[in-house]
């Protein structure tokens, strides 16, 4: 997971919700917002993983998260089923649209 809350809460949040098993790493900013944009979370997200940047893809739903794609230089899958605009995501030329869920395996 990246997201610009703070990572602490988000970790509780996913805790709490009963969904550590299905994330390898919740990546976010901190008490002093760093890593508050996208652009910082995503080379984190993908370090804490040990991943490649050139082999990442940026999941999202909102236009933060595909500016920070195109600033990182990786794909955008834009999520039309949370809680930014369709509009605002195409502005950005995402590499493709998940409609739901269960869309996503297929467009990695």
């Amino acid at each position: 997971m990246c997201t610009s809350k703070l990572e602490l809460t988000a970790e509780i949040v996913v805790e709490e919700l009963g969904l550590t098993e299905y994330f390898d790493a919740v990546a976010g900013s901190n008490r002093d917002s760093t890593r508050k944009d996208k652009k910082d979370l995503i080379p984190y997200a993908v370090e804490r993983l040990g991943g490649n940047l050139n082999e990442a893809v940026m999941l999202g739903d909102t236009w933060y998260d595909a500016k920070g794609a195109m600033e990182c230089g990786v794909d955008f899958i834009a999520c039309s089923y949370g809680y930014g605009k369709d509009e605002d995501m195409a502005k950005y030329n995402p590499v493709a649209w998940a409609h739901s869920p269960s869309e996503i395996a297929e467009k990695v």
